[in-house]
């Protein structure tokens, strides 16, 4: 986004890293701190659509606004649905859509595309303009969409609130664990908790 900046980190190690005290430390150790920051146009959108009389910081500073920021910059990057392998990505897909054999090949044609690519902007770019070669393709088969086409199939799978990042083989989790939550469904019910946290 040119407009916003975003940091997601953990703060137990950004605290460790500059050298905080072990006792801090161990107070974020389960906090994910996002961060959103938004470059002068975006302040300036802001400013109008919010009616501000001025940039001063005092207009800026408001839950409601940071809530809104935070949320809406999630949702444009992390995309909806939650995290799963890819093997396990593709079972859902099978077990809500069924029998629908295009929609069902066109999403795990995205998933295997970002997978490849390891981002949602590379998989759609290299497929608009020259299209990717599906790796350990016994049939050399080649994908190509339009941008409308990947837009489309992106949508269905947030429909079956599955996210078209998967998780990489080569984690380690817990078999037992099918999926992750998305960062949205994660971050949602914190906006309203006021919580201190450690500087």
């Amino acid at each position: 986004c040119k407009s916003m900046t975003g940091n997601v980190y953990t703060k137990a190690d950004q605290m460790a890293k500059s050298g905080k005290p072990q006792h801090l430390i161990e107070r974020a150790k389960d906090i994910l701190r996002v961060e959103v920051q938004c470059k002068s146009p975006k302040v300036g959108y802001l400013r109008r659509k919010k009616e501000m009389e001025s940039r001063q910081l005092r207009h800026f500073v408001r839950r409601e606004m940071a809530e809104e920021i935070i949320s809406n910059y999630c949702k444009r990057v992390f995309k909806p649905g939650d995290y799963y392998t890819r093997a396990e990505a593709i079972v859902n897909i099978k077990g809500q859509i069924g029998e629908k054999k295009r929609r069902v090949t066109a999403c795990e044609n995205i998933l295997q595309a970002v997978a490849q690519t390891r981002s949602i902007s590379e998989a759609r770019r290299q497929l608009e303009a020259t299209g990717i070669a599906i790796k350990n393709s016994k049939s050399g088969k080649m994908l190509q969409y339009s941008k409308e086409q990947f837009s489309r199939n992106c949508r269905h799978l947030a429909d079956l609130n599955i996210n078209p990042v998967t998780i990489p083989r080569d984690w380690t989790i817990n078999a037992s664990v099918k999926c992750l939550p998305s960062i949205t469904k994660l971050i949602q019910p914190l906006l309203s908790i006021g919580t201190e946290v450690p500087q």
